[in-house]
């Protein structure tokens, strides 16, 4: 969805209005009213587009994941289906990179009471993902014997519950835990070479 250039600097400055007061308070200690102030725009045109502040880091941070999670595949490039999934592992080391240095955020989101839709957003990018591997995988003549929907939900719902336990832990190897979660992928699923 592109947004209108107006809609789209307000959205920039309230992200970023966000990012900065997140460096020094906790998501539950932000409000509308504070957030509008330090983004330099009205609390109705915040609540004409999120009802509440959690809801907006919600898009903000599901948005930011994805964004790390993207991984350019062209199938007709000579690439190995090994390559493309070291591209994958590469990209969820990052995504937990990520999330540890802003695990308090995430926590909350988690837990919050919209919880349950920031991990349904999530997994429904995490599934798009998933698809696009196995069309790539296939389009090298990868054999995957299994219904691509169900596949893509099982593994996007296991990396997204594995996000979550990593935000809720205080483990620090973002390599380690990422190569525990690609040991964890279906048989079909190609090994990047460094496993």
């Amino acid at each position: 969805m592109t947004l209108e250039p107006r809609m789209a600097r307000t959205h920039q400055a309230l992200a970023t209005a966000l990012l900065r007061l997140l460096d020094g308070s906790s998501l539950e200690s932000i409000t509308v009213a504070g957030l509008s102030r330090e983004a330099g725009v009205h609390r109705t045109t915040f609540y004409g587009h999120y009802p509440d502040v959690v809801s907006f880091a919600a898009s903000i941070f599901v948005g930011e994941l994805d964004a790390i999670a993207r991984v350019d595949i062209d199938p007709a490039a000579s690439v190995t289906p090994e390559s493309i999934s070291d591209a994958y592992a590469q990209s969820l080391r990052q995504m937990l990179d990520h999330v540890a240095t802003s695990r308090p955020v995430y926590r909350a989101l988690f837990a919050s009471r919209i919880g349950a839709g920031f991990r349904g957003d999530l997994t429904e990018r995490m599934r798009g993902r998933a698809l696009t591997a196995m069309r790539a995988w296939k389009h090298q003549g990868i054999a995957i014997t299994v219904a691509d929907e169900a596949a893509a939900a099982f593994i996007s719902g296991g990396i997204v519950s594995a996000i979550e336990h990593w935000s809720a832990s205080d483990e620090a190897d973002a390599a380690a835990y990422a190569a525990t979660i690609t040991g964890l992928m279906p048989r079909w699923w190609p090994r990047p070479p460094s496993d």
